[in-house]
């Protein structure tokens, strides 16, 4: 799960609880330059976010194991994450 620009995972925080007691692994990842101070933001590129879902989605899919069915979702910022990281044929 990944969070909008200028939020943190706390956003989606709720969701990920409904989505856990419902038997799915969940990562609410927080994204590069978030969760800090508001000038962090201006130290971070795109590709740092870009980065870090890689990441996130490799450790997620090493714990669930390669045949498990493997969902993101996102908001805002996080949701155009989630949708490069599937065009990118990951």
């Amino acid at each position: 799960m990944l969070h909008g620009l200028t939020d943190s995972p706390y956003s989606l925080r709720r969701l990920g609880e409904i989505l856990y007691q419902r038997g799915f692994y969940v990562l609410g990842l927080r994204l590069p330059g978030h969760g800090t101070i508001p000038a962090a933001l201006t130290e971070v590129q795109w590709e740092d976010w870009q980065t870090a879902t890689r990441i996130g989605a490799k450790h997620v899919r090493q714990r669930i194991g390669s045949d498990a069915p493997f969902f993101m979702g996102g908001y805002s910022n996080g949701g155009a994450l989630t949708v490069k990281y599937a065009l990118a044929g990951r």
